[in-house]
């Protein structure tokens, strides 16, 4: 941003000089000014589209491997990060999958996935 501030600087110094004529540095001072807008916002949206779920909120949904049995609390192992863990109800031996529903502070919420639901991949080799 800096970049184009100085050189719509340095053009209006120009044309107050007479260096160039005074139409055309402010036109195109204009143009570095308008340039540098867009290059802003056109940065901000990337910010804000790479950035997303961030913390445990990004977990929410995914599957975790159990490693510490669950009754109700124990330990979880997703993307290669053990996490402190409690099970909703029952309990979960040590390796088998649970899906993160929820966090409390840095202690995720798991709960057993049903049957029949379809299970997202396990996350435990990213």
């Amino acid at each position: 941003m800096l970049g184009y501030v100085l050189a719509a600087a340095a053009l209006i110094v120009l044309g107050l000089y007479h260096i160039l004529p005074r139409w055309l540095a402010d036109s195109a001072a204009g143009v570095v000014v308008i340039a540098g807008v867009v290059s802003f916002v056109r940065t901000i949206r990337q910010v804000n589209q790479i950035t997303g779920a961030m913390g445990t909120a990004a977990l929410i949904g995914r599957q975790a491997t159990v490693r510490t049995p669950l009754s109700p609390r124990g330990f979880v192992v997703i993307r290669g990060e053990r996490w402190a863990a409690e099970l909703e109800s029952g309990s979960a031996a040590a390796g088998e999958q649970v899906e993160i529903v929820g966090a409390e502070g840095f202690r995720l919420k798991v709960r057993k996935p049903a049957v029949d639901e379809p299970r997202a991949p396990n996350d435990e080799a990213q």
